[in-house]
């Protein structure tokens, strides 16, 4: 939308807010729901995680 004259979305607005708190967030899209996702690692290392989790409960091993 425009603010004045200004182009804004609220990516824009959020950008700024956290800029101004001192923090060096920033979004390479305008869609907050694919700015914030997941990466590639964390969901590789999220899925890793399940898997052993998975195989140590099949097989009855104890955790510690």
């Amino acid at each position: 939308w425009l603010w004045g004259a200004v182009p804004h979305n609220c990516v824009t607005f959020v950008e700024e807010v956290i800029s101004a708190g001192g923090g060096e967030w920033s979004s390479f899209t305008n869609c907050p729901a694919i700015a914030t996702a997941d990466t590639i690692e964390q969901r590789v290392q999220q899925f890793l995680r399940q898997l052993d989790g998975s195989i140590k409960a099949l097989y009855r091993v104890p955790t510690y």
